[in-house]
């Protein structure tokens, strides 16, 4: 893992709750539905571990070595790898294995890595590992923000870090300015419903008129807010065999798109996280990113 932090398990207080669920109740989360489930247990993380005490948040960076040719049909840097929820889970496990037999017999504890109801964002800030930065994404300082985080909620009581009680944006809105669709609003809000990564991931369906013109050669997910980001200027890029870039990703082709099938689909996702898109939703990205190519040449 790249970074750890830790923080005293539990209730959200009432008014992180109150912003959360206001944000997601709004028109602009409406294709999130998942968000609003399990609020008895997001809202406090003992419902998942009724004996939890704290909360070890890891961090694991994604920032590749190899990164796809800039012309071609772009896929997002965390995607380029194995399914990061099962690599991330596997080192938790690993983790609380540890405890278990070297720390405390009777320890108990419970995985997440996107796999559960919990407030990821509040309790990555509690464990004052990182802070969320203008672009809504979680800045690890000094490191930047390419990262995947896990959970594991324990029994054991720990000596917890101290929140970052200062953001480091300062006056920059370089990801307010380059967001391609607009997500970023000036006024601190972020619009789900323009993310070209919720648009090309979690959205289904068709889209409203001028999404397919904004992708220009993303086909899964979108890395911009974060590419043109101070705080990634001098990123390491990680060393996990795991997330290495698969051939199939790097060798990836605008003739490719051309001949979508459900062949290359399964090549494309297979043990990925892109398998979050289904085929047919795929399909709709690769015809949106082709037909922005050819209208350029």
């Amino acid at each position: 893992m790249s970074a750890v932090g830790l923080a005293a398990a539990g209730a959200v207080p009432p008014d992180v709750w109150q912003a959360y669920q206001q944000t997601i109740t709004g028109d602009a989360y409406a294709g999130l539905d998942y968000l609003q489930r399990y609020d008895d247990v997001r809202s406090d993380p003992r419902k998942l571990l009724p004996d939890a005490q704290s909360i070890i948040v890891v961090a694991q960076s994604y920032y590749p070595p190899v990164k796809q040719p800039l012309e071609a049909p772009q896929v997002a840097y965390y995607a380029y790898g194995r399914d990061y929820h099962k690599v991330v889970r596997k080192k938790l496990e690993r983790l609380l294995s540890f405890i278990q037999s070297e720390v405390d017999q009777s320890a108990t504890g419970r995985v997440c890595c996107d796999t559960a109801p919990l407030l990821e964002r509040y309790w990555i800030m509690q464990s004052g590992l990182a802070y969320q930065g203008r672009s809504k994404m979680m800045i690890i300082p000094k490191l930047g923000t390419f990262f995947i985080y896990g959970f594991l909620v324990v029994s054991l009581p720990l000596e917890y870090g101290t929140v970052i009680d200062r953001n480091y944006c300062g006056r920059c809105r370089r990801c307010i300015d380059h967001c391609p669709g607009g997500a970023l609003q000036a006024d601190g809000t972020f619009r789900a419903d323009r993310c070209l990564s919720y648009l090309t991931i979690e959205h289904r369906g068709a889209w409203t008129e001028g999404v397919a013109e904004r992708l220009g050669n993303r086909l899964f997910g979108c890395d911009v807010c974060q590419t043109v980001c101070p705080h990634n200027a001098h990123c390491t890029p990680h060393d996990e065999p795991d997330f290495m870039i698969r051939p199939a990703i790097a060798q990836l082709t605008y003739e490719q798109l051309a001949n979508f099938t459900p062949e290359l689909y399964e090549t494309l996702t297979i043990g990925s996280s892109m398998r979050r898109c289904a085929y047919e939703d795929f399909l709709r990205n690769a015809e949106a990113v082709l037909t922005n190519h050819t209208t350029t040449l």
